[in-house]
């Protein structure tokens, strides 16, 4: 079995991060709110928001086998030295 690998997260892997997190809350969040709030919560992570997410955070994500199995993500202290485009990608349409 392979070790885990951590990488900065790419355009590329929005439409897994986006279905693993969607996954995630509507599992852990189920039994604690009702409907209506945890679909508002998977809203938060469809691809398009989660681009947007992308383009102001840095975002890395962990990857087993190849295979997207976590992420995490946190707000640019220096955003003018971090600043990323997205152009030509998944998240420029």
């Amino acid at each position: 079995m392979s070790d885990p690998v951590i990488r900065a997260a790419t355009a590329d892997d929005v439409p897994a991060i986006s279905a693993l997190v969607q996954h995630t809350v509507r599992i852990s969040n189920g039994r604690d709110y009702p409907p209506k709030a945890v679909e508002q919560i998977v809203a938060n992570f469809a691809p398009a928001r989660l681009c947007q997410r992308m383009a102001e955070r840095d975002v890395f994500v962990c990857l087993k086998g190849g295979r997207i199995v976590g992420g995490q993500g946190s707000a640019r202290v220096w955003w003018p030295i971090w600043k990323r485009t997205l152009a030509g990608s998944a998240c420029a349409s």
